[in-house]
């Protein structure tokens, strides 16, 4: 909407949760709820008016941009979507104009990733899935049904969308089942004790000097130094990624991951 003072008064509202649940047992999904109960507000408004929910009483300050172009426009250009560099990048073309980090970006596509997908679905116990991070109401039931009778990631999607699920909730299901994150891995804000440091520069070198000093607080310059259920699921998470490139790219990715460098 471009309304910041129209958001922070809906981040102000006290929704009824009764309202909510019964949205959702009605089949709407999760967004379509919420946008129900605040006026049917898009999904960047959504996201800001949790932003604004969440930064009460401190001294951030929000500011609202609006959005000009097309959300999932497939144009490229130097404002365009993510959608639109994927497509670039699966068709070839040079998406320069689009980002500064052309030259690191590979395409993949959910079509290098189905095979394996689809075996899972149809070949893991239903008891397993279960226990795999935001499977839950029976979502489980309804991939293995669309993974039966879809040969393709596009066909797979296309008819697993329905009114309680979308497609975004979806996708986050099935890559948690893919790199097998136990539902109880979800961590409350109080469990992440650690920073795992990718890169930094000379200004975020001194502000890793501030951090040290909190005691309890883990930084994890090297990938030994993550705490162990969060490194395993690191791990996972990469292996599982570098399944979509040739044997070199993959290999080279996994020591990244683990050495910090190439080797």
């Amino acid at each position: 909407t471009g309304n910041l003072e129209e958001l922070k008064e809906i981040a102000d509202m006290s929704f009824d949760p009764n309202r909510f649940r019964e949205n959702m047992e009605a089949g709407y999904s999760y967004p379509n709820s919420y946008g129900y109960l605040a006026k049917a507000y898009g999904p960047n408004d959504i996201l800001g008016i949790a932003y604004l929910q969440a930064i009460k009483n401190t001294s951030i300050q929000p500011h609202c941009i609006r959005r000009t172009n097309v959300f999932h426009g497939s144009e490229l250009s130097n404002n365009c979507s993510a959608k639109a560099i994927r497509l670039a990048l699966k068709n070839g073309q040079d998406v320069t104009v689009a980002t500064p980090m052309a030259p690191l970006l590979t395409p993949v596509d959910w079509e290098d990733y189905y095979p394996y997908l689809r075996t899972l679905l149809l070949t893991l116990p239903k008891s397993y899935l279960q226990s795999v991070l935001l499977v839950s109401e029976g979502i489980e039931t309804h991939l293995i049904k669309q993974a039966k009778q879809s040969e393709t990631a596009e066909e797979f999607f296309r008819n697993a969308i329905v009114r309680r699920y979308t497609k975004a909730r979806i996708q986050r299901t099935c890559l948690h089942i893919m790199a097998h994150t136990p539902a109880t891995l979800k961590p409350n804000a109080s469990d992440i004790n650690f920073v795992r440091i990718l890169a930094h520069n000379l200004i975020g070198q001194q502000y890793l000097k501030t951090l040290r000093k909190k005691e309890g607080l883990i930084i994890a310059s090297k990938f030994m130094q993550i705490p162990e259920r969060y490194r395993e699921a690191e791990y996972r998470a990469t292996v599982c990624y570098s399944q979509g490139f040739d044997n070199e790219k993959r290999f080279a990715m996994i020591q990244k991951e683990i050495y910090g460098q190439y080797q």
